[in-house]
């Protein structure tokens, strides 16, 4: 399975590594509160809000890493 920046967050989260990539680069990603509005967003679509200023700015990086999953 490739993810990607129109991976869904909760493929990302359903899958270890993918989450793992997530909390490396937003620590606390998964446990976040409001990560439960958030699930059926894309990964891009979710660094479009400005409360996910942290994936927007680690968007690059995330995406690179998760093509290696």
């Amino acid at each position: 399975m490739g993810f990607d920046a129109e991976s869904k967050i909760r493929d990302l989260m359903a899958n270890d590594r993918a989450r793992a990539v997530l909390e490396a680069h937003v620590p606390g990603f998964s446990t976040n509160p409001q990560l439960d509005m958030v699930l059926d967003m894309t990964l891009a679509k979710l660094a479009t809000y400005p409360t996910a200023a942290s994936v927007q700015q680690n968007l690059q990086a995330i995406v690179q890493e998760l093509a290696k999953i």
